[in-house]
């Protein structure tokens, strides 16, 4: 039984993909298919900078997975360099970098270092740089990549895009310096221009080189695709390798890790412009997370190779499961950047929501259990699902008992606001997977006491979830409902609705009502609406509850019922503000479902409880405390 991030031993099969699995030659160096890891922050670097155990096996597991060339994170040329991240700065870096390019190697996949400078981000300002500090900076770029090859990489890639150094040089919103390297477009093209030659001066005529670089920063007079263009025939005359086509910027919000709303591949269509014009291998990024979107994008001749990043922290195993044809078992990435919040916000190392093992490479014990026992899991969402197939993959007799008709718990409200496919694909996978194990399922049956006592199991996992909480008064000539009922009853006949609650929760509700045609306001007591939510997810629901004409008030609370509407109270203020509505909503937290819990918890067998059974949280939550649960049994 295979572990659903443990060894892979499921034996090569025909590619479902012909093209997504041919091989490519980059320069010198053979691609066995066309998929590229992207680079990704891990903060996984020691306190200097060096490579740490936990990288080696972080990227040891996704070479493992079969994925062609790893590009890895950026890694500083200079001093300048923020906390977990790697360095190149000097010689004393090279025997651990060694360490990670042979890692990588030694699992059959190619290995290449980006290397990157911040500019501003961390202090250094393009337009204050003397010419003898730009020298120096060209230097640092070069220096570095000599370094990356005498680690024994196969390649560089220097960060030309996003928001960093070489980006600022090149966009007219953040370089205004009225010299040679800022006066017009062919001006600031020579600082990137120069980094390039240099680099290709040191490491040689054909060591691969490729150059991230962004097709447009989504802003008005910005880089954009024409000058993209220009700049990519500059780098093909310098010898660059490979052109790894993204698109951000300082003005473009959520495009530099695109979340949820944004759909698959959207960067696709840009990388497909620069390879019209284009006398080099091009690679097309952005939220793929499946390979039938993968293999379209090589077989329209779109890109030469697809980067991957976010799905291959949701599962490092993806190609292989790919190539195996066994696509229904990949963990695709739901772009709720649980990963980049903590990574840029937190400043805390790299985890995925929906794969607790990424970063935890070391943590989770997959071996086979002493003994097999009979173990019960009651309840089929994340938590419940995930517990279920971990146990069941180490050996255990896995009974999973769900009161609903269908696997998947509280997601199956959670997708129905707009833009929340991602997580009915989660759903579906989980029903797959299920299916596809050995796990016996009981689908529409509530467990009780009687039946845990009937039916002796030696271990009760509890996932039974969280209800959300409800009113505890009722408000005279108004309907009240929780957002559990809308979502899954569908709006009313009414036409005006008040939400109590301006969290995540209660801006999707107040969306997917505004969609439905119904006049909505949120009422929430912090100061602003969805203030714990990821803040490109965040930044594109408020963009879209503005154009929806969503009216909402914070800092304020409902204070009671007048004749003509309900009364809110702003709390700093004190101004109060009748609204009318025919319907409140309150979505304003969830309370532990964990009666089953405590009926059974004093029975002789083992019973844990997990999940928003035992505290409600969310899906990196639930997953974690699945996994945690599964490897210990």
């Amino acid at each position: 039984m295979m572990a659903p991030d443990g060894p892979w031993e499921n034996p090569r099969a025909p590619a479902r993909f012909p093209n997504l699995f041919s091989p490519f030659q980059l320069g010198p160096v053979r691609l066995e298919n066309r998929l590229v890891m992207c680079p990704m922050t891990t903060r996984f670097a020691s306190e200097w900078g060096a490579v740490s155990p936990e990288m080696l096996d972080y990227y040891r597991q996704r070479a493992r997975g079969g994925v062609a060339m790893i590009i890895v994170e950026a890694t500083y040329v200079g001093a300048e360099r923020p906390p977990g991240n790697l360095s190149a700065e000097s010689d004393r870096f090279i025997p651990r970098l060694n360490m990670l390019a042979e890692a990588i190697q030694e699992e059959n996949a190619r290995a290449v270092l980006q290397l990157n400078h911040a500019g501003m981000l961390t202090g250094t300002d393009v337009n204050a740089l003397g010419k003898k500090e730009i020298g120096g900076l060209i230097d640092s770029f070069a220096s570095a990549a000599a370094r990356a090859k005498t680690a024994g990489f196969d390649g560089v890639e220097i960060h030309g895009g996003n928001v960093y150094l070489i980006y600022q040089f090149l966009s007219p919103l953040t370089n205004h310096r009225k010299d040679e390297y800022g006066l017009g477009f062919e001006d600031r093209m020579r600082f990137p221009l120069a980094v390039m030659e240099e680099c290709r001066c040191r490491l040689g005529g054909d060591f691969p080189i490729s150059f991230r670089m962004n097709a447009t920063e989504f802003a008005e007079g910005g880089w954009d695709l024409d000058q993209a263009k220009a700049l990519a025939a500059e780098l093909e005359a310098r010898g660059v390798t490979l052109l790894n086509v993204t698109a951000a910027g300082v003005r473009a919000k959520y495009w530099h890790v695109q979340p949820m709303a944004i759909a698959r591949g959207a960067l696709v269509p840009l990388a497909a412009e620069i390879r019209h014009d284009a006398r080099v291998p091009v690679m097309a990024v952005g939220r793929i997370n499946n390979p039938e979107l993968a293999e379209e994008i090589i077989s329209n001749e779109s890109a030469d190779l697809v980067g991957i990043g976010r799905a291959l922290l949701a599962d490092p195993l993806f190609p292989e499961k790919a190539r195996a044809g066994d696509t229904h078992l990949i963990r695709k990435c739901i772009a709720c950047n649980t990963c980049r919040g903590r990574i840029a916000v937190k400043k805390h190392p790299v985890r995925c929501a929906v794969n607790p093992v990424t970063g935890r490479e070391r943590v989770f014990n997959f071996a086979g259990a002493p003994e097999s026992k009979r173990v019960w899991v009651v309840g089929g969402g994340p938590a419940g699902v995930n517990a279920a197939r971990v146990l069941d993959a180490r050996g255990h007799k896995v009974s999973l008992f769900e009161s609903s008709g269908r696997l998947g718990g509280q997601l199956r409200l959670a997708s129905v606001p707009p833009f929340k496919e991602e997580l009915r694909n989660l759903m579906d996978s989980y029903a797959e997977a299920v299916r596809h194990s050995g796990i016996e399922v009981f689908l529409n049956t509530t467990v009780t006491r009687a039946d845990v006592e009937s039916g002796r199991p030696d271990e009760v996992v509890v996932a039974t979830g969280a209800r959300p909480l409800e009113f505890k008064n009722v408000l005279e000539g108004v309907v009240q409902k929780t957002y559990w009922q809308i979502l899954e009853e569908g709006p009313g006949e009414e036409e005006h609705y008040l939400i109590l609650g301006g969290g995540l929760i209660g801006c999707e509700t107040a969306e997917y009502l505004a969609d439905s045609g119904k006049a909505v306001t949120i009422v929430e007591i912090l100061p602003e609406i969805g203030a714990v939510g990821e803040a490109h997810t965040r930044a594109l629901l408020i963009e879209r509850l503005h154009e929806k004409k969503v009216r909402y008030l914070v800092e304020s609370q409902m204070k009671c019922m007048e004749r003509d509407g309900v009364l809110v109270c702003n709390n700093r203020t004190g101004t109060e503000t009748c609204i009318y509505a025919e319907v409140v909503v309150l979505a304003s937290g969830r309370r532990p479902d964990s009666a089953l819990y405590e009926e059974i918890r004093s029975l002789p067998c083992g019973v844990h409880v997990i999940g928003d059974a035992r505290a409600p949280g969310g899906i990196p939550q639930a997953t974690l405390e699945a996994f945690r649960i599964g490897c210990e049994l």
